[in-house]
């Protein structure tokens, strides 16, 4: 059995005792057809409607200067995010393209990794002497870096296995 229209008006009046009001919106809770006529009156019967004055009022405060500074201001905050999202995006497109540069440079087999029974052959690009020296200066620096950081670890290791000495 469905909600009739005296039930539904005295629900929106708040016109219900409490029982009335748990019945009611258990039955709402499961009949769809009792909750789309609800809504439905809902959206038709609206109690309260806008002043006439309130279109005028929200057209000049839209045309005020605050409010196109404002709007200015937000559209450029939003340019400039989108600016240095990109700028952020090409300089870690450059430091990505600079690494593989330098890596593509580096012997592996010299860092100890296995050779296969078949030699793979490198050919390395044509550079220009202050280039390759410069590729060169990297590659032994991170290797050396490497070997300090392997070291150090070692020691740390080493002191904390013998008990701090």
């Amino acid at each position: 059995m469905h909600i009739d229209d005296n039930t539904l008006e005295k629900f929106q009046n708040n016109q219900m005792d409490t029982n009335d009001m748990i019945a009611f919106l258990e039955h709402l809770d499961k009949c769809d057809y009792c909750m789309e006529q609800m809504l439905d009156r809902e959206t038709t019967d609206s109690p309260i409607a806008p002043p006439d004055y309130l279109k005028d009022q929200i057209l000049a405060r839209s045309s005020s200067l605050d409010v196109k500074a404002e709007k200015s201001v937000s559209e450029t905050s939003h340019r400039m995010r989108l600016f240095y999202e990109g700028l952020h995006t090409a300089v870690g497109v450059l430091a990505a393209l600079f690494l593989l540069f330098c890596i593509g440079q580096t012997d592996f087999a010299s860092f100890g990794a296995r050779q296969s029974s078949v030699p793979v052959q490198v050919q390395p690009l044509e550079l220009s002497g202050h280039l390759r020296e410069f590729s060169r200066n990297i590659n032994e620096g991170l290797s050396n870096s490497s070997a300090a950081i392997r070291n150090y670890l070692n020691d740390i290791s080493n002191k904390i296995a013998i008990g701090g000495k």
